[in-house]
């Protein structure tokens, strides 16, 4: 089994400048041969195992408290956005699970997975709101229509019924957007319809009659 290796070397022996050659290595002597052949007559200081299931070159390992992040929520996309890396649990992230604690602009803060991050955006997103018309709220973001449904039910209180793309409109709060999906929905009892059945009974008591 291949496990990942941090090779330090000097390009030529004795030379001043240190430098680092990562790769997949069955053990410190493989990856030592490898360093060697991708610099010849190099010498070789030390073979670092790595720990982890993160690949060497993951631009998570090297991620800081500070740093500037995209969430993508797994509970339908809700709060999906960008975030600021507030403390890294554990101070390292070699593993995919190692847990982050992130904020976003509006002081939200999020427990998240170092799974969960991206870089940026990813470009199938889009974001979903309930209104066209500038009166429209960011209540998520979802990459199809069936997405974007069940990203307005997991969000909303009233039932969404449909979705649809639309460009260039401007939220609420004064947010342009590009690409959007817009939520239809109908109020929660909006179909009901309610049906009284009131049985009345009259009893106009006993007959009385007068003689003349």
């Amino acid at each position: 089994m291949l496990i990942p290796f941090r090779v330090t070397l000097n390009e030529e022996a004795g030379g001043k400048f240190t430098l680092v050659f990562d790769c997949m290595a069955e053990d410190a002597g493989h990856a030592a041969e490898q360093a060697e052949n991708a610099y010849p007559g190099c010498n070789v200081l030390n073979c670092t195992e790595f720990v982890g299931n993160l690949p060497l070159n993951a631009w998570l390992r090297n991620l800081k408290p500070g740093d500037r992040v995209w969430w993508n929520d797994p509970d339908h996309h809700k709060s999906s956005g960008y975030y600021t890396i507030d403390r890294i649990n554990g101070d390292e992230i070699v593993f995919d699970d190692a847990i982050l604690f992130v904020k976003n602009a509006d002081g939200a803060s999020a427990e998240v997975l170092a799974r969960e991050l991206s870089a940026v955006k990813p470009e199938n997103l889009q974001p979903v709101t309930d209104g066209d018309c500038g009166n429209g709220d960011l209540v998520g973001y979802a990459a199809s229509k069936e997405e974007a449904i069940a990203v307005g039910n997991a969000s909303l209180v009233d039932e969404v019924v449909d979705a649809y793309r639309v460009e260039n409109i401007t939220l609420r709060d004064g947010t342009q957007v590009d690409k959007a999906w817009v939520v239809l929905t109908h109020r929660i009892g909006e179909k009901a319809r309610i049906r009284l059945t009131v049985d009345v009974t009259y009893d106009p008591g006993p007959l009385h009659t007068q003689a003349s």
